[in-house]
């Protein structure tokens, strides 16, 4: 919980300041094994605002939990959220594809840079925005796109461009 981005319009680091704070990996193989122990069949989900907002904290996790998955048979499909930007991490791209993550929610907003720039999301203008979705897929992992409609800077055919893109990215 916590992100240490500050995007105009979201209330995470409002609500829960811009500190992102994370359970040792410790604490989480512990969940693991008990979910496991307790007979769960299903998606696990690691419902964090961002799970890269730490990056170091991510980079700590990920070799434990592709460790957990190993040694267990690769019990869970694992989901979460990230920001865009994690695309652009090669090494944890691969980590999580080898921890067995399917599914990512990647918070888009828009995708004209003016609007993003105006919302302080900057970092979704890196690169351009199909590179970092296919970066995801080719890593096995779908990406579900966060998209808001309504922005000042949106015009007639926002919805349109969006639907389009949609297509082309082949992404929910």
């Amino acid at each position: 919980v916590g992100c240490p981005y500050h995007c105009e319009f979201c209330d995470i680091p409002v609500i829960y300041g811009r500190q992102p704070r994370w359970k040792s990996p410790a604490r989480v193989l512990r969940e693991l094994d008990a979910v496991y122990d307790a007979g769960f069949v299903g998606t696990i989900s690691f419902v964090d605002d961002n799970l890269a907002a730490n990056r170091r904290a991510l980079h700590n996790l990920l070799p434990k939990l592709v460790a957990w998955q190993q040694a267990h048979g690769h019990p869970y499909p694992l989901s979460g959220e990230a920001s865009m930007d994690l695309a652009e991490d090669e090494n944890s791209l691969k980590q999580l594809q080898a921890a067995r993550f399917t599914h990512l929610f990647v918070g888009l907003e828009s995708l004209d840079h003016e609007t993003l720039k105006s919302i302080s999301k900057q970092h979704n203008t890196r690169q351009p925005t199909i590179d970092s979705i296919r970066a995801f897929q080719s890593h096995g992992i779908e990406v579900m796109l966060g998209v808001v409609l309504g922005f000042d800077t949106d015009s007639k055919e926002t919805g349109r461009s969006i639907s389009r893109f949609i297509h082309e990215a082949q992404t929910p």
